[in-house]
């Protein structure tokens, strides 16, 4: 099984340039890309066709490097509050749509949708429903499927891994799949390889971190309370072809001494290959 980890995972001093041939001397294989995460950033600034020049020659650096874009996250957080904001919001993902095809990606992942106005579960899974199937039909003419990931909300019909596979399966839209969330998962006590057995056929991709089942920490692996027992093998039994992709906060790196970090993200990288396997 081939293993990733967020595009942020290393960068160099200028806060911008991704080393991609580190992920690489690393043991990585993939790169979950997350250049259109934030809705304010330069990406949603550009045009169209410089959009295009600039993704295009950013997967050239990660071929180059002997790597792949398994996946590609979508913005976030965006304004759910109203029937306006939401409106724009489809906009804003159509773009990271055209930027997973531009990217090559082979799928994108993006959030459900909130009704912060129309707080209903009926509401929810209706509203999600039309948003996910436009969404798709958009992408298909930019070869990516889209994930809908599994949420850290306690009060919202789409935020556990049990809801969402039920979801996916009455939308039952072609090119609609899953992204389980470890993280997100174990806030309600959904343990990996259960989760896993529970998405089957519908899983193509992973956010694989560790939290203490409180809040959604995205530490790394071992360092919260998930039991992660069987976790790879239920992956290879319901015959996963995806990429085990760490989505762990780069923040836990700054506090290495510098001449032990490389060691440490080493150990990362083994880690998500022991994951893969045990």
């Amino acid at each position: 099984m081939k293993i990733g980890i967020i595009c942020d995972a290393y960068k160099l001093s200028d806060g911008e340039t991704r080393d991609y041939p580190k992920f690489k001397r690393h043991g990585y294989d993939c790169i979950d890309c997350g250049l259109m995460v934030n809705p304010d950033g330069k990406y949603y600034k550009m045009s169209e066709d410089e959009l295009k020049k600039t993704l295009t020659e950013e997967r050239k650096k990660v071929l180059d490097a002997g790597l792949e874009i398994s996946q590609v996250h979508s913005t976030w957080p965006v304004d759910d509050s109203c029937d306006e904001s939401r409106e724009a919001k489809k906009d804003l993902i159509r773009r990271t749509i055209r930027a997973a095809g531009y990217l090559e990606g082979n799928y994108i992942v993006i959030h459900p949708t909130r009704l912060y106005d129309k707080n209903s579960d009926e509401a929810v899974l209706e509203y999600n429903e039309k948003f996910y199937r436009e969404m798709c039909e958009y992408a298909k003419d930019y070869g990516v499927g889209v994930c809908i990931e599994n949420m850290p909300f306690g009060n919202f019909a789409l935020s556990s891994v049990k809801q969402v596979v039920e979801f996916v399966e009455a939308a039952n839209i072609p090119n609609l799949s899953i992204c389980y969330d470890t993280g997100h998962a174990w806030l309600f006590q959904e343990k990996p390889a259960d989760a896993v057995r529970m998405c089957g056929k519908h899983l193509t991709t992973l956010h694989v971190h560790d939290t203490d089942g409180v809040q959604d920490r995205h530490w790394l692996p071992f360092r919260g309370t998930i039991p992660w027992q069987g976790f790879g093998k239920a992956l290879q039994e319901i015959g996963f072809k995806g990429t085990l992709s760490l989505e762990t906060d780069a923040r836990d790196y700054t506090k290495y001494p510098p001449e032990l970090l490389e060691y440490h993200e080493i150990g990362l990288a083994q880690t998500a290959k022991y994951l893969s396997e045990c």
